[in-house]
């Protein structure tokens, strides 16, 4: 682990451990990371689970303060080191089977592609009426859009049920558990040809102008359903 340490609080000892790696990270811990103006005991709880109220009563302070370099660094690390381009060939799910990759059919079936185009296209609507024509120059998908593209994309060949939007919903839950290197990929494959592949400003995703041939089925479909 990069830091595991028992801190002394007013009521007994708490034991903090923090992933050993920005690869070890959930979707759930990256989404909460990427929050505004979060404090050090908010990462701490993000990347624990432990409540922040738990960690206000640590009695020592300076205690608290060398787990900051612990946690720049696996921020760092995930914006220096992370490919998002690396859609892989098999994915771990959090209840330890694998399923297989495979994104050139694109989104199925036809509600969860429905479901998913109306997310990103929100998304797009709002960066549209705040940056006007440069808006390709800052468009990213928001971390709900992302989960939502992921589990409409997994939930019917992971649970083998027919989709069914409340269920999806719920999914979500399952997916939040996914390592983000893995799976953030796979969410940008179906972002970026909104984008008509031109962008090349960072967002969550590094070189988010990368181009994916896999998507003409995709856009079959969506000429079909409107």
């Amino acid at each position: 682990m990069i830091y595991e340490k028992k801190f002394q609080t007013v009521d007994g000892d708490i034991l903090i451990t923090l992933p050993k790696t920005y690869k070890d990270l959930t979707l759930a811990q990256f989404s909460g990371l990427s929050r505004p103006l979060l404090s050090l005991l908010d990462q701490v709880s993000i990347l624990t689970g432990i409540a922040t109220d738990r960690l206000y009563n640590i009695r020592r302070i300076e205690e608290l303060i060398i787990l900051k370099d612990a946690i720049e660094t696996l921020i760092t690390d995930m914006d220096n080191k992370y490919d998002s381009d690396a859609i892989p060939k098999k994915l771990r799910l959090p209840d330890g089977k694998h399923i297989d990759i495979d994104i050139r059919i694109g989104i199925q079936p036809v509600g969860a592609f429905i479901t998913v185009d109306e997310m990103i296209k929100g998304d797009l609507d709002k960066y549209q009426a705040e940056y006007g024509e440069q808006w390709k120059e800052y468009a990213r998908p928001s971390m709900d859009t992302i989960l939502g593209i992921l589990a409409h994309f997994f939930y019917c060949p992971v649970t083998k049920l027919p989709w069914n939007i409340n269920e999806v919903d719920k999914f979500q839950d399952f997916i939040k558990d996914l390592k983000a290197v893995d799976s953030l990929p796979i969410a940008k494959a179906f972002f970026l040809p909104y984008l008509n592949l031109e962008v090349t400003k960072n967002g969550y995703f590094q070189r988010l102008g990368t181009h994916y041939q896999n998507w003409r089925e995709l856009k079959s479909l969506k000429s079909l359903v409107g």
